[in-house]
C-alpha cells in the first residue's frame, strides 16, 4: 500500500472540502478565536498573557493581536494584575461565553446529524479510528508500537 500517496489524496480531499460551507464552519470551529475562547471559558480566573502564548503555541505578537481583535469584539477583556502591575490578565466576558456556548451547540447538533446519517455501526467504527488516528499523531505510539494507552 502507498501510504504517501494514500496521504497526498487525503490532504487534497480536506482541502477541497475547505469550500464546502458546513465543513468549512467546522474547520473555522478549532482555530484561532474560538480556540482561544474555548480556553478562556474553561477557565474560571483570568489568565496572563505570557500564559496564554503557551497555551495558543503561538507568539507574543501573534497572541497580543488576537486579544486586540478579540477585546474590540467584546469577548475578552485585558486587566492588569492586582499582584503585579506589569502583568497583563486576559479572561472572557459574558459576550464571549454566549457566543462560544452557541457555536459549541451549532457544532455539536451538525456532527449529530452527520453520525445520524452514518448510522450506529459507522460511527463506532469512525470514532475507533479517529482516536486511533488522533494517538498516532499526537505521538502515543512509538515506531508503530502502543507504548500506554489500549485502543478500543
Amino acid at each position: 500500500m502507498d501510504y504517501k500517496k494514500i496521504a497526498e489524496e487525503m490532504m487534497n480531499k480536506f482541502a477541497a472540502s475547505h469550500h464546502h460551507s458546513p465543513i468549512n464552519r467546522f474547520q473555522r470551529f478549532s482555530r484561532g478565536e474560538t480556540l482561544a475562547l474555548n480556553y478562556l471559558a474553561k477557565k474560571e480566573t483570568p489568565i496572563t498573557a505570557g500564559d496564554f502564548c503557551n497555551v495558543m503555541q503561538a507568539s507574543s505578537a501573534r497572541v497580543a493581536a488576537l486579544i486586540k481583535t478579540l477585546e474590540e469584539k467584546g469577548l475578552v477583556e485585558r486587566s492588569r494584575s492586582a499582584r503585579d502591575r506589569r502583568q497583563v490578565m486576559v479572561s472572557i466576558t459574558e459576550e464571549g461565553r454566549e457566543l462560544i456556548s452557541n457555536r459549541r451547540q451549532e457544532m455539536i447538533g451538525q456532527l449529530a446529524e452527520v453520525f445520524r446519517q452514518m448510522g450506529p455501526e459507522d460511527t463506532k467504527e469512525f470514532i475507533r479510528l479517529s482516536e486511533k488516528f488522533m494517538q498516532i499523531m499526537s505521538g502515543e505510539f512509538n515506531h508503530g508500537e502502543q507504548t500506554n494507552r489500549r485502543l478500543l
